[in-house]
């Protein structure tokens, strides 16, 4: 009878375990995908605003060195949504205490110089180290700078200039969950539809591979069935070139020799059945003999002499056969 493979408890722990290490590794690579892509993700945001931030700087301080009083406003105004539209982030510019002096929408006629407060982001205030940090250029922050925003935010910030002094600030905010979370979710969609691709390949894949290296074992389990009930016709199939050839090799082999040995026990049995046989007839034989006269009282001598010789025969094969 052939074995059921897939009602194979060897089969199913194999497969069950081949499954178990193909999750926790796909488990794993997706954690691993998601912490770099989110480490890459922040770096490439935070270059890219420090990159916006400069450029900024720079265009507001030329605008303080070549623009007329009257055009400043309107150019400053496009600055800010410029690069706000460009990187889909929020500019502001901070004066060197702190407050806010500008955004988008609101751009005082003033900024520099003279004291003026944004209209919409007024209360706001950065403490003097978050600006002293910023002055010195080159400043990026993931969070919630002293907690002016509603939520975490990605930061850069740069100092721009007016008559060769930093006159405050321009510092780009971009919302870290909504922006990240878009990033994430592309990448995780496309890695599940991968990995669901992939899943479905190796599941074949180790199905297979468990079914063929489950079938000799299956295999020699039915063969010691057949051998306990006394069948050694049966050969274990070897297609593969391994270790388990070499055990299907050595189970047929045993085989071989099972069933010489079984018809050498066959035989020795057949023999010392027909030697212990003979004389015990012929011992029988010359008893009864005696016993009921058909042998003469004078030949009883010579009967019982043939007796003791079968006797002492008997006695060599008893012999013969506990040294065997």
């Amino acid at each position: 009878m052939k074995p059921n493979i897939r009602g194979s408890q060897l089969f199913r722990k194999y497969f069950t375990a081949f499954i178990v290490i193909l999750l926790a590794s796909f488990t794993f690579l997706g954690s691993a995908l998601l912490v770099f892509s989110t480490r890459y993700w922040t770096d490439d945001r935070r270059s890219l605003l420090s990159s916006f931030t400069q450029d900024a700087a720079l265009e507001i301080s030329r605008i303080y060195a070549d623009i007329n009083h009257d055009a400043r406003q309107e150019a400053i105004a496009t600055v800010l949504s410029t690069n706000a539209a460009a990187v889909e982030a929020t500019f502001f510019i901070f004066d060197n205490d702190g407050r806010v002096t500008a955004c988008p929408e609101a751009v005082h006629e003033m900024i520099v110089p003279g004291p003026v407060r944004c209209e919409i982001h007024g209360a706001w205030r950065l403490l003097s180290s978050t600006v002293a940090e910023a002055l010195r250029g080159n400043f990026t922050l993931i969070g919630n700078p002293d907690g002016i925003f509603d939520e975490n935010m990605i930061i850069a910030a740069e100092p721009f200039f007016h008559d060769g002094q930093a006159s405050g600030i321009v510092l780009a905010a971009q919302p870290l969950s909504e922006s990240l979370f878009h990033y994430l979710g592309g990448i995780l969609r496309l890695f599940l539809l991968s990995g669901l691709v992939v899943m479905l390949l190796a599941f074949i894949a180790v199905y297979y591979i468990t079914r063929r290296m489950v079938q000799p074992l299956n295999d020699m389990v039915s063969a010691t069935k057949r051998y306990a009930k006394g069948d050694f016709r049966y050969r274990v199939k070897t297609p593969e070139d391994d270790e388990l050839r070499l055990l299907a090799q050595g189970f047929n082999s045993m085989a071989i020799n099972l069933a010489t040995l079984e018809a050498s026990r066959r035989s020795f049995v057949a023999n010392v059945s027909h030697e212990l046989k003979t004389p015990m007839t012929s011992i029988g034989g010359f008893i009864d003999g005696m016993l009921d006269g058909i042998i003469a009282q004078e030949d009883h001598a010579k009967y019982l002499s043939i007796v003791s010789g079968e006797v002492r025969r008997l006695s060599r094969l008893v012999t013969g056969m506990l040294n065997l």
